[in-house]
């Protein structure tokens, strides 16, 4: 039978050799570990460099158009193609109504998806009408452990139109605009009937009464009817002034809005006038037919900025001398109110408190004969 003999320097030599063993192990592990903290931090950050390039952002607007007070929204998307993700990535831009030249920051937070897509639904409610615009302009990226963040300049923008909300209700009645004045209307205008008379013929059953020229008439000659032209062909010029707080932009955009649309379903079209400061010149929009008002409008807000106070009836006749008659639709000061509608004919000015005479009626009589821009 063999016998095993332990003595105890041969305990203590195995002891050391054991103790030895599991502090080298010991010792890479810690290594390990060591190279692996310095290392992932690296990796990290340079696979969110690698990455940086394959990310695509893209904004959109949802409605292409909103009404003044509703909610409109944005919709942004983060496209990745690469093999690799971060929790974090921040787009910054601005967000603004170009009309009034007002912006302001935003800052939007989305994860970036593994060879995929992460989208994000932006509501606003713009309160004033004009054309909101969102713009990005930085993508700021972290890796993922957070350490470093790596930006990229973009460039993305949407822009979404606020319509103005029509001003008041207007009758839809036929007027002298179409038909001419009446002989009581022309005695009454004391030499401001704007109404064209072409012509006088001979009355022939059907004629209107009131076309008859009565000055002219004669027992002993036939009665002679007056020949008016119609100028639901003509083009209605209204130039708007933009000028003043917001309230007073907004009350001037809704009386042009809806003064174009009754207008247009007359059959005449518009022609809007803006101001330009950095143009020196106006902006015209001619609106053709009813189907077209929106989109005219749409671009007018797009282009047009609130300017200060400017004369506008000069710039008019310094460069628009061929216009003979326009409407200028703004808010001053009557001594009384306040709100009421400027036209020009002839460079003659009159006023029209529209809240208390606000109608198709009224804006035709007071416009008939008016010229289009050549």
């Amino acid at each position: 039978m063999e016998t095993i003999s332990v003595t105890y320097s041969g305990l203590c030599s195995a002891v050391c050799r054991y103790g030895r063993s599991l502090f080298l192990f010991k010792s890479y592990v810690v290594a390990s570990l060591v190279w692996l903290l310095v290392l992932l931090p690296v990796v990290s950050i340079w696979l969110n460099w690698k990455m940086t390039p394959y990310l695509t952002v893209r904004i959109s607007a949802l409605q292409p158009k909103v009404i003044a007070g509703e909610e409109s929204r944005f919709m942004c998307k983060l496209s990745n193609a690469f093999p690799w993700v971060s929790l974090q990535c921040e787009l910054q831009g601005t967000l603004g109504n170009t009309l009034y030249h007002t912006e302001d920051p935003i800052r939007l937070c989305l994860p970036v998806r593994l060879r995929g897509e992460e989208a994000m639904e932006l509501p606003f409610r713009c309160k004033y009408s004009g054309n909101l615009q969102l713009c990005i302009h930085t993508l700021a990226i972290k890796d993922l452990l957070g350490f470093v963040s790596v930006q990229q300049e973009i460039s993305e923008e949407a822009a979404i139109a606020v319509m103005p909300q029509e001003t008041g209700e207007a009758s839809e009645q036929k007027s002298g605009f179409q038909m001419g004045m009446s002989e009581l209307e022309e005695s009454q205008a004391k030499g401001n009937d704007f109404a064209e008379i072409t012509d006088v013929r001979e009355y022939r059953p059907g004629d209107r009464i009131k076309d008859i020229h009565w000055k002219l008439y004669d027992k002993q000659e036939p009665l002679m009817v007056k020949e008016r032209t119609s100028v639901e062909q003509s083009q209605v010029v209204l130039v708007l002034d933009l000028s003043g707080q917001r309230d007073t932009v907004e009350e001037v955009l809704g009386l042009a809005y809806g003064l174009s649309k009754l207008f247009l379903k007359e059959y005449t079209p518009v022609c809007l006038l803006v101001w330009d400061a950095l143009e020196y010149d106006f902006i015209e929009v001619l609106i053709q037919k009813r189907e077209e008002i929106d989109t005219q409008f749409i671009y007018l807000l797009r282009r047009a900025v609130v300017t200060d106070n400017i004369e506008l009836a000069k710039m008019v006749q310094s460069l628009r001398p061929q216009l003979q008659a326009y409407a200028v639709i703004g808010l001053y000061e009557d001594g009384v109110r306040g709100e009421v509608i400027s036209w020009v004919m002839d460079g003659r000015r009159f006023w029209i408190d529209y809240e208390k005479h606000f109608g198709l009626t009224m804006m035709m009589t007071a416009w008939t004969s008016g010229k289009a821009l050549s």
